[in-house]
Parts: structure tokens; C-alpha cells; sequence
């Protein structure tokens, strides 16, 4: 994994957090609408 973002560079890295923001967003709002389905 280390040896992986040793190699890439700066903007692979920066383009990898962007993708991994993005899905963390995404999970969270996934878990959002399921907590309020399951209130209901």
C-alpha cells in the first residue's frame, strides 16, 4: 500500500482523496436515508 503512493504521483494522489471524499459522502448519505426508513 506505502510502496503504491510512493510511486503516484502528486496528482494521482490528490485525485485518489478526491474519489475517497466522494465515497465517504456517498456512504454517509446512503447511511442518512436509512436511518430516517427505519425512524419511519
Amino acid at each position: 500500500m506505502l510502496e503504491k503512493l510512493e510511486k503516484n504521483t502528486i496528482v494521482e494522489d490528490d485525485e485518489e482523496e478526491r474519489i475517497i471524499k466522494k465515497l465517504k459522502t456517498l456512504q454517509g448519505e446512503e447511511l442518512r436515508k436509512a436511518i430516517l426508513e427505519s425512524m419511519k
